[in-house]
């Protein structure tokens, strides 16, 4: 007999699509998630940063957080509030009014003086301050008298501003007066 011929069974069919190439399924899901979360991380700085770049100084008359101030002296908004303050009025617009003869020049300043206060400390302030109103007046008056000219000629008065705020607090043994503002200023040298 002739040699039976062994047959060997077919190789399966070749699919028609090609297998992907890449990890197992299991794996796409981890990567999947790795990348959602790494979206919402960012979303969360992003967020965290936004709201900080929108913190900025309160506005002239301090009732809304977050606005520049509009200081017709051209001072920096170098004073950043996290809550709500409100600008007081010191004198009347003739209480920093004087004239002073320095050396063989006379020299005239005028201004018109505001604190800020927090809104939380309004009432407690305007109540000391009706009391030692002379005191308050008096005392930043001789601040501002004592101020050299080169101050008086920078632009944004930061050391007598500064010096005014303590003088201001010490008179009134607080802490209340957040910063001062200047306005209306005029400042002349003959």
């Amino acid at each position: 007999m002739a040699k039976e011929q062994k047959k060997e069974p077919d190789p399966p069919p070749v699919p028609d699509v090609p297998e992907v190439a890449g990890p197992p399924k299991s794996y796409r899901l981890y990567i999947a998630l790795g990348f959602v979360s790494l979206i919402l991380f960012q979303m969360i700085v992003l967020g965290l940063l936004l709201s900080l770049i929108a913190k900025q100084p309160a506005p002239r008359g301090g009732l809304d957080v977050g606005k520049v101030y509009d200081d017709p002296v051209g001072e920096p908004p170098d004073v950043i509030f996290t809550e709500p303050t409100v600008e007081i009025q010191i004198g009347d617009t003739n209480t920093f009014k004087f004239t002073q003869t320095r050396g063989e020049g006379t020299e005239t300043f005028a201004l018109k003086m505001y604190v800020i206060v927090l809104k939380s400390d309004e009432s407690k302030f305007r109540s000391r301050y009706e009391a030692c109103m002379i005191m308050v007046i008096s005392s930043a008056g001789d601040v501002l008298r004592a101020s050299l000219t080169e101050e008086r000629q920078e632009a944004s008065y930061t050391a007598i501003r500064a010096r005014v705020k303590k003088e201001i607090n010490n008179v009134l043994r607080t802490t209340w007066v957040q910063d001062v503002r200047f306005t209306e200023v005029s400042h002349a040298v003959n």
